[in-house]
């Protein structure tokens, strides 16, 4: 068995970097193409995830006094710097977000493996989103998988999974007890940061409770940020 990663902001750093050379390579239909999170282009996916990383408190409260509600919160942060720089400034600043020492001093000060698990989720979005077929290694697959079921605060899959055994095919490994689901790890992850779209690659007696409790919502499930974010929607930082 391959040893797990270590869960650290090292470990965030380089799971931002690979997102990073994704948006590198991308071509400028792909930055302003539809993401698989409802409502944002691609462009929005990356802001969102910088905006979070990068803002001050400051910023961040003026936010909150206009929007009042999280889910807005971030969701104009995303559509505000998406729309307002270029590529070459929202990746500069996704990649000040994402250093082993983060800019964001409440992203430095949170719970550390609410952000690999959430820069994770965010990264198989970029993927899905752009087609892009790079896979995560197996030893942080391990460590991810270990994360689901244990997450709370902002990231909230720990509630999203409770009571359920999670079995990843690819892996031979499961966590949890409780009515099984069972599929690929990267659509156990998926699934458990709101995506519905992962359902469909699920099987097993747990598949229903795991969908009720994704689709309690109405609001576009685009994942539940490591600072801030509710399971409804964009938060105050990376969701």
């Amino acid at each position: 068995m391959t040893a797990p990663a270590k869960v650290d902001f090292a470990l965030f750093a380089q799971i931002g970097a690979e997102s990073a050379r994704i948006c590198d390579g991308l071509t400028d239909a792909q930055w302003e193409a539809p993401s698989n999170c409802a409502g944002w282009k691609v462009k929005h996916l990356v802001a969102h995830q910088a905006s979070g990383t990068t803002y001050s408190f400051l910023k961040i409260l003026g936010y909150l006094l206009r929007y009042r509600e999280p889910a807005k919160v971030g969701h104009h942060m995303a559509l505000d710097m998406g729309n307002s720089m270029s590529r070459a400034e929202v990746v500069a600043e996704f990649r000040r977000g994402h250093a082993d020492k983060p800019a964001n001093l409440f992203v430095r000060i949170s719970d550390v493996k609410h952000g690999v698990l959430d820069a994770a989720i965010h990264l198989q979005d970029l993927r899905r989103s752009v087609g892009d077929r790079g896979e995560i290694p197996r030893e942080l697959k391990e460590t991810l998988f270990d994360l689901i079921p244990v997450t709370a605060g902002a990231t909230g899959t720990k509630a999203v999974v409770a009571g359920l055994t999670l079995r990843a095919t690819d892996l031979g490994r499961s966590v949890g007890s409780g009515p099984v689901v069972q599929g690929p790890f990267e659509a156990i992850m998926m699934a458990a940061g709101g995506r519905k779209e992962a359902l469909s690659e699920l099987s097993g007696p747990g598949l229903e409770a795991l969908r009720e409790r994704i689709g309690a919502t109405d609001a576009p499930m685009d994942g539940k940020g490591f600072e801030g974010q509710g399971r409804d929607g964009a938060g105050l930082h990376s969701s």
